[in-house]
């Protein structure tokens, strides 16, 4: 299980995720630490939610792709990237054994960021082989716990966010949905960030942002105090 999100701001994109692989066993299932955010070339991130061992043979196939195709355009790169992750769900899909029914076929979803000439843009592919651009609103997620995202970046409705504000929120939903999720979620909190102009980097400064983000919580929660403990402007109180 896994949840992977892309968000989009006004100087770079936020890549952030969780931390945890599961693996099936006859047994049952067991958890490992994975690392999930990677880059490719020199302007793209990517992460990906399914199989461990054919998201291994996905960044194989896409490392192996010569430096020139990365900097393509988006709308030349995308059938590159679509071919190599496809291409290797197809080969899975040939070779799986339903042997042991806690073993599902191998299936991979998984989801890109870059920019072209300074436009940002993000690409989806589902495991049947369908790719999207999403970099339209603002954000895109993966994973068993994509709904955690869009319930919370649906809620702000479109803006436009710096990449320190962009951090926070996205520290918000991969530790709230930790904490909520009943299965598959799991520490450490992952993120990457890529400023528009520069390259991608491991988020170094986890703690400052968790420190951030505490701080937002306690606002929030004086602010609600402070409101329901007044009517509303115009609202008659109740109070005998």
């Amino acid at each position: 299980m896994t949840l992977i999100s892309a968000l989009i701001c006004t100087d770079g994109i936020v890549m952030a995720s969780d931390g945890q692989s599961t693996f099936p066993t006859a047994a049952g299932f067991m958890r490992l630490p994975s690392e999930k955010i990677k880059k490719i070339g020199e302007r793209v991130l990517w992460g990906g939610a399914g199989d461990v061992g054919l998201l291994q043979k996905i960044e194989i196939t896409l490392c192996n792709l010569k430096p020139e195709i990365w900097a393509r355009p988006i709308g030349r790169l995308r059938p590159d990237i679509r071919a190599g992750a496809l291409g290797e769900q197809k080969a899975s899909a040939t070779t799986f054994l339903p042997v042991v029914k806690e073993f599902p076929q191998p299936t991979a979803h998984v989801l890109f960021a870059g920019y072209d000439k300074g436009t940002p843009w993000i690409l989806e592919i589902d495991p049947n082989g369908s790719d999207t651009q999403l970099e339209g609103y603002g954000f895109a997620a993966v994973g068993s716990g994509a709904h955690f995202v869009y319930g919370v970046l649906s809620g702000f409705g479109k803006h436009t966010w710096t990449l320190e504000t962009g951090k926070i929120l996205s520290y918000k939903i991969i530790h709230e949905a930790i904490n909520v999720a009943a299965f598959g979620l799991g520490p450490p909190l992952q993120m990457w960030e890529l400023p528009k102009g520069g390259a991608p980097t491991p988020v170094a400064n986890i703690a400052g942002i968790r420190d951030a983000y505490e701080s937002w919580v306690e606002i929030q929660l004086a602010e609600l105090s402070q409101l329901t403990a007044q009517p509303a402007p115009g609202i008659p109180s109740t109070s005998p």
